[in-house]
């Protein structure tokens, strides 16, 4: 029996070691597959590039100046043409231009929520669409006309409406008459409304349509007459809020109001509290400072309440004169308001932003709109001849000067000064861009570092479970010896009894 138990135990203790060598295998597998991540890890941060700050030198030029009679201007391009050269002539003016601003903004994606800021694209209001009865001087009841666009009034009239509570305007006579039989689309109905009610849809035209929500009931909902100013209706491009006499609610006989089914693709919107979590309707949209980017005949559109045509000659004054002349399609606008909530048009280079719904990464310059602002114009002279020093600087411009029929009859010869001017505003959108690929590098690096100190870890509690193990399978090897060393004595001591 002592035999026996001895064999079983040492095939137990060599079953447990070959389980234990197993094991370390395994954990050595593992920690070659940690180290190789590792390794992959310490590639890519050797692969980063390390971002270099900009150097001043980099960005100043010599800048050559004169004076011709009262004018001063400095060169451009210079380009030669056989003996003589092209020469760009730039002057300075007064007037509406574009400014650029100090530093640069980040393009980017708008996301797919905001909290508290819904406006909708279009917002309808009641400007320009009421027409004062002629000879009018001054408000009363039934001064005041609201233009009906097309349908609306059909709408209104299907759910209920009176077509008698409309006028028709005679477009040749100018006189208005009570509407009356079917509704004709064909026409323009106007619905009489007082100075006041005037002033209350006025008023809803305003910055009423922000903080909104679009959580609320959409059909049989009972709203108290005091409640219904801070509902509104989206149908399409059209934005009305909810009163007594509004198409999308019945009156009831306790002087509450019940919402009725609203048309195919119209929307209720509450008033909300500024926090609440909406849909963002510009999701996905491309922009310049967090700021949605528009074309600028989508600007004009969007937002008529600003003075266009004095936008457009800005970017005439500022850049149609150059070499390289830009117009109002090289540029995206964005409205961009103020702590204090001042709104002002400002203007990128669609070429710093992106196109066809791709954006560039990192930044674009940005321009203000400045009414009195100093803009350069660019008069390309050809034909000019230069005189330079031993440095190779130009000293003297001699400017030709050509009759009627453009034959050339003299020069006029005027100095130079040469001076080193630093671009301050591209020194600091690049010093930007290196401030940004600086955080993105050591980010990056962060993030790398993070990577491997988890590995690293986890190949520190590999090791110490393999130690362990290493420790147990020292201490089965001992007692694998000592039984083998029994097994050993009582195979001896058998020997020796049949021997005896």
């Amino acid at each position: 029996m002592g035999m026996s138990a001895s064999q079983a135990r040492l095939l137990g203790l060599q079953a447990r070691q070959s389980n234990l060598e197993y094991q370390g295998q395994q954990i050595n597998q593992e920690r070659t597959i940690l180290s190789q991540q590792c390794t992959a890890l310490y590639n890519s941060l050797l692969a980063m590039q390390v971002p270099t700050p900009p150097s001043t030198q980099d960005y100043t030029t010599i800048e050559y100046s004169g004076v011709d009679g009262a004018t001063n201007f400095t060169l451009g391009t210079v380009k030669p043409s056989g003996e003589n050269y092209n020469v760009e002539i730039k002057t300075t003016h007064t007037g509406n231009a574009l400014q650029s601003d100090y530093g640069s903004k980040v393009v980017g994606k708008a996301g797919e929520t905001m909290k508290g800021s819904y406006v909708p694209t279009t917002v309808s209001t009641p400007t320009g669409n009421f027409n004062r009865l002629p000879g009018s001087s001054e408000y009363r009841e039934g001064d005041i006309y609201l233009n009906e666009k097309d349908g609306v009034l059909g709408n209104a009239v299907s759910q209920g409406a009176k077509i008698e509570d409309y006028m028709v305007l005679d477009s040749d006579t100018g006189v208005y008459t009570q509407a009356a039989g079917e509704f004709d689309p064909s026409k323009t109905y106007y619905k009489k409304t007082s100075k006041a009610d005037y002033d209350k849809l006025e008023e809803a035209g305003r910055a009423d349509y922000a903080h909104l929500r679009e959580d609320v009931e959409t059909s049989g909902v009972t709203i108290k007459a005091d409640e219904l100013s801070i509902y509104y209706v989206k149908n399409g491009d059209t934005v009305s809020q909810l009163s007594a006499n509004s198409p999308y609610v019945d009156k009831n006989k306790d002087g509450t109001f019940t919402l009725k089914a609203l048309p195919a693709g119209a929307t209720l919107f509450q008033k909300g509290n500024g926090s609440d979590e909406l849909n963002n309707p510009n999701a996905g949209a491309t922009t310049v400072g967090g700021n949605v980017v528009y074309t600028f005949e989508d600007a004009k559109k969007e937002f008529p309440q600003f003075s266009w045509s004095g936008y457009e000659e800005a970017i005439k004054n500022s850049f149609g004169t150059s070499s390289e002349s830009l117009d109002a399609d090289d540029f995206y606008v964005y409205i961009e308001t103020n702590d204090s909530g001042v709104q002002s048009v400002k203007f990128t280079l669609r070429s710093d932003v992106g196109e066809n719904g791709q954006i560039n990464d990192g930044f674009a310059k940005t321009y203000s709109f400045t009414p009195n602002g100093s803009f350069t114009s660019s008069t390309p002279t050809d034909g000019c001849k230069l005189e330079f020093d031993t440095q190779g600087r130009i000293t003297k411009i001699s400017i030709p000067q050509t009759d009627t029929e453009g034959k050339i009859t003299g020069y006029r010869d005027i100095e130079l000064k040469a001076a080193k001017v630093t671009d301050e505003a591209a020194y600091h959108d690049a010093m930007n861009e290196y401030e940004y690929a600086q955080y993105e590098y050591d980010k990056a690096q962060q993030e790398i570092n993070a990577k491997t100190e988890v590995i690293q870890q986890e190949d520190r509690n590999l090791e110490l479970k393999l130690q362990r193990l290493d420790n147990e399978r020292t201490q089965i090897t001992t007692e694998i010896e000592a039984v083998e060393k029994v097994i050993q004595e009582n195979i001896e001591k058998s020997y020796k009894t049949f021997s005896g």
